[in-house]
């Protein structure tokens, strides 16, 4: 099974919820603030995580297509 149909498995056997208009306002609203928070706390080590791909702002970038 590709991993593509095992998503698409996953996502259908879970139902969203039937909400009211401003239960999902307040959702959407809670999960801006959480994301927002979530970047702010942990950026630094999820930025150093990808730091092989990330370029800090004191570093160079390496422009693959430079022939030299």
């Amino acid at each position: 099974m590709s991993r593509k149909t095992r998503n698409a498995k996953r996502i259908a056997a879970f139902a969203a919820p039937e909400l009211s208009d401003e239960a999902a306002c307040m959702m959407q609203f809670f999960l801006e603030d959480f994301y927002l928070w979530f970047s702010r706390a942990y950026g630094d080590q999820i930025r150093r995580y990808y730091q092989p791909w990330h370029h800090g702002p004191g570093q160079p970038r390496h422009n693959i297509d430079d022939p030299f």
